[in-house]
């Protein structure tokens, strides 16, 4: 049995060879020539481990020789042990690792291994935001079939289908993407992946500035209302009602605009912190005012006055009563918003009238 298996693993004619180690020469037994053949079809799908050569091809010699073990494998010049990441790895060659075995020049037949990249579906989940006048939204991506301990990350595009407020809406995120050290034994098998998500509201303050008045017997102010949290673009329109705390004539009155409202295509994206504002304003006096009249009549009745402007307190600084008439100061038959709380203070009657 011995004689048998020395017969096949090398040929039983003697050839000279060198010992540089003692500058001299010996017989010994010429080494086998072999040619080899490996598998040309050999595939699996990348699952992150490393495959050696040896475990994929076996009696490369052929099964009389498969006792034959000092060999290595070389593809394009370099020593090669086995192969982890996807990829066509043709041109496997053998050489021979020992001194008992050549590789014969003729008769070989070349490995070729495919590692096919694995194809995994990516998850999306979205994070819910406020209001912002664009669709854009932040999603994490993800997917079961990357391999524990590989290093793949995933981007996209995500969007709404729009920029309003909603519960529940559709992200989309497109234009998939890996990037990593591992990502090259991956392919993606969707185009798209999709998550729910909330747009909420925009809070916003609305702030007033109101506009200065000469008197006229009411409390009503003119304001303008804006915030500084709608967005330039939007079509938002802001409403409310705005009055002195009342009609006289003073400086830096308060101004309350109470009923506050928000209108317009983009209402709906905002939501009033409050409703209500405050400024102020001033009320200034009136410089003139004509009884209007019959011949007789009170004071403080506004419809005596032309524009119901009624000379009541400090508000009015001439009164003009025409001949003829007779004006009575009635405390007793105020008619609102006449004020008969003080005495009337004016700089000048122009009455041809008089005074009763």
């Amino acid at each position: 049995q011995l004689v048998h298996r020395h017969r096949c693993f090398a040929s039983s004619t003697p050839v000279l060879k060198y010992n540089s180690t003692t500058s001299s020469y010996y017989w010994a037994i010429a080494p086998l020539s072999l040619s080899y053949t490996l598998t040309t079809n050999l595939s699996k799908t990348y699952d992150g481990e490393t495959k050696t050569l040896s475990s994929l091809y076996t009696d490369v010699f052929g099964s009389d020789y498969d006792f034959v073990t000092d060999y290595k494998f070389q593809r394009n010049g370099s020593d090669v042990t086995g192969y982890r990441n996807a990829g066509t790895y043709d041109g496997i060659k053998v050489l021979s690792d020992s001194d008992f075995l050549t590789i014969a020049s003729l008769g070989n037949t070349d490995g070729k291994y495919t590692i096919t990249a694995k194809a995994i579906t990516v998850n999306a989940t979205a994070q819910d935001k406020t209001y912002d006048a664009t669709n854009t939204v932040t999603a994490t991506l993800a997917s079961n079939g990357i391999i524990s301990g590989d290093t793949v990350t995933l981007g996209g595009t995500a969007t709404f289908a729009n920029k309003n407020v909603g519960v529940d809406k559709t992200v989309t995120v497109e234009s998939l993407t890996k990037t990593g050290t591992d990502a090259a034994n991956y392919t993606i098998s969707n185009s798209t992946a999709t998550a729910l998500a909330d747009i909420t509201a925009k809070a916003i303050t609305v702030n007033a500035t109101a506009e200065d008045k000469t008197y006229d017997a009411t409390n009503t102010a003119i304001a303008t209302l804006n915030s500084n949290g709608i967005i330039s673009g939007d079509a938002v329109t802001l409403g409310g009602t705005a009055t002195f705390t009342d009609k006289n004539v003073g400086s830096d009155k308060n101004v309350n605009i109470t009923s506050l409202t928000i209108d317009g295509d983009d209402a709906s994206n905002y939501n009033l912190l409050t409703t209500t504002a405050t400024t102020t304003a001033d009320i200034t006096r009136l410089s003139s005012v004509t009884w209007i009249g019959g011949a007789t009549g009170n004071w403080f009745d506004p419809a005596n006055w032309e524009g119901g402007a009624v000379p009541d307190l400090s508000n009015v600084a001439n009164v003009v009563i025409p001949t003829g008439v007779a004006v009575s100061f009635d405390t007793n038959g105020i008619v609102s918003p006449a004020d008969a709380s003080s005495a009337v203070n004016i700089d000048n009657l122009g009455s041809l009238g008089s005074l009763i």
